[in-house]
């Protein structure tokens, strides 16, 4: 009788517990699972959005082998996503670090809010204010450098500095996120480790390399994964500031899918390039779990 009893409990406890995941999972289906699904469809085929789809096979993957200026997009995306992703966690890191150091907590709070910022505009916002900044002649960007004694850079219409002006802008906006993840993780670290630190002689140099970065190393890991992923998503900054341009200097791989589905129609090559981009983030953040195993510490 209480077996019975106990049971109808948890059957109760479980209906309760899907009614109120339904809303999630409705979401995640529809707007995820289901676009997805839809996306490796639409890539059999040969479709405009206005006249009939027509079935191709796997042209449009063997179109992908041939196609030069997708091995550039490709080429331009792994570009900004090392450094982007590069200067943005070390940058942060470093502030952090800065920013947790003995100071008053007025003062930390105001570098905390000034460098966090930015994460609250609009990437389209940002782009916009930095495209008239970075403006080769009316900018205020190169007004300064004359002033130092420097000459114009021309920010946005030299395929040498187009794709370095982006991964300027997107480290300006996303640095704010990980230094405040980081003064997270830096609080968490016991004093008491760096006391006996201190006590056996440690510099503060090897404090940070075997007390700070092992115990920060389950955030870091966080924040390389999810830097990653929105860099090889990379849109708005390329789309407003350069259109892909000079040339394909900045076109990455997330507007060449742009320009070929909302551009030239062409839907079912579109879904093609946005299935080979998530394989390749599938594989990549695989292969960062597996190599996490090996310098993640999680206490």
């Amino acid at each position: 009788m209480l077996k019975k009893t106990m049971s109808l409990l948890r059957k109760k406890e479980a209906r309760i517990a899907y009614l109120f995941l339904f809303p999630t999972l409705a979401g995640f289906a529809t707007f995820v699972i289901g676009p997805m699904f839809a996306s490796i469809f639409i890539s059999l085929y040969k479709w405009d959005i206005l006249g009939s789809p027509r079935f191709i096979g796997l042209s449009n993957y063997l179109h992908l082998l041939k196609d030069g200026r997708l091995l550039t997009c490709y080429s331009n995306t792994f570009r900004f996503v090392i450094f982007a992703v590069g200067f943005n966690v070390v940058s942060a890191l470093l502030i952090a670090v800065a920013i947790n150091a003995k100071m008053n907590n007025v003062l930390r709070g105001f570098y905390r809010s000034a460098v966090f910022l930015p994460v609250m505009l609009s990437a389209a916002a940002v782009s916009v204010v930095w495209f008239f900044l970075l403006d080769t002649d009316f900018g205020v960007v190169n007004y300064y450098l004359l002033k130092l004694g420097f000459k114009k850079i021309p920010w946005l219409t030299s395929s040498r500095y187009s794709l370095l002006s982006i991964v300027l802008v997107d480290v300006w906006k996303i640095l704010g996120f990980n230094v405040v993840l980081f003064s997270a993780g830096l609080q968490n670290i016991p004093r008491h480790l760096y006391e006996a630190a201190l006590i056996d002689g440690a510099s503060r140099w090897h404090s940070f390399r075997y007390i700070t970065i092992p115990m920060l190393s389950p955030t870091l890991f966080f924040a390389i994964v999810w830097a990653l992923i929105g860099a090889f998503q990379v849109f708005d900054y390329p789309f407003i500031m350069t259109l892909g341009g000079p040339g394909d200097s900045s076109r990455t791989i997330v507007l060449y899918l742009y320009e070929h589905g909302f551009r030239f129609f062409s839907m079912g090559y579109a879904s093609s390039i946005a299935l080979s981009l998530f394989m390749i983030i599938l594989l990549l953040t695989l292969l960062q779990l597996r190599l996490g195993e090996r310098w993640v510490f999680y206490g």
